[in-house]
């Protein structure tokens, strides 16, 4: 048994009885899959995320324009309405067992383990900046910068870590998941796509 078969053994192995598989417990285990809705193809999984990035983007957007609420709104949307706890469990399993790319693996492996808090942190991260109050002038306390830039780079790594997953899927898999993703796109709430004029707060640090 060749070294790379191995080491894609054992990443589903991880996934499954440990590791990332205690934060995916309820997303990846099969009868909890089964009982909650019916198991979609490791395409659609990849489909999904690919969704998932679309709606996350523009969240940034809306966090340098000072529209918190907005922001949160469409990281909260892919957290609890577009499934992508479920997709992340499918195609970490399924994708890691046919990359061949062990560093890629592996990696998806960690990520995968710290993907909720991620998210979490990045919506955190925003939700802690709204309670920053301008001062007298309209300017941020000094100081303040650190929280917006901590926003950042949370959103960075969540970017980076869908990018990772959405990786692990042959180019002819995600070549047929982004035509999907992008006619689910346009079925979207327009609420996620929204144009801004003008911000309510001082700049952003």
């Amino acid at each position: 048994m060749g070294e790379a078969s191995v080491s894609r053994r054992s990443f589903t192995s991880s996934v499954v009885l440990g590791g990332a598989a205690a934060a995916f417990t309820a997303w990846t285990h099969p009868k909890v899959a089964q009982a909650a809705a019916p198991e979609q193809t490791f395409e659609d999984a990849v489909a999904t995320l690919m969704v998932c990035k679309a709606v996350l983007e523009p969240s940034h957007k809306y966090f340098k324009l000072n529209q918190f609420d907005s922001a949160r709104t469409n990281v909260n949307y892919i957290t609890r309405q577009l499934g992508v706890r479920k997709a992340i469990g499918k195609v970490i399993i399924e994708g890691g067992a046919i990359c061949d790319d062990e560093a890629l693996v592996e990696e998806a492996s960690d990520l995968a383990a710290t993907a909720d808090s991620t998210f979490s942190n990045y919506d955190s991260s925003i939700y802690t900046v709204i309670f920053i109050p301008p001062g007298e002038d309209g300017s941020l306390p000094k100081g303040s910068d650190k929280y917006f830039n901590q926003a950042d780079v949370y959103y960075d790594q969540s970017v980076h870590m869908l990018d990772v997953f959405i990786s692990l899927a042959p180019e002819d898999v995600r070549e047929r998941a982004r035509a999907k993703a992008e006619a689910r796109v346009k079925e979207l709430p327009r609420f996620l796509f929204k144009e801004f004029t003008a911000a309510g707060r001082p700049a952003t640090p």
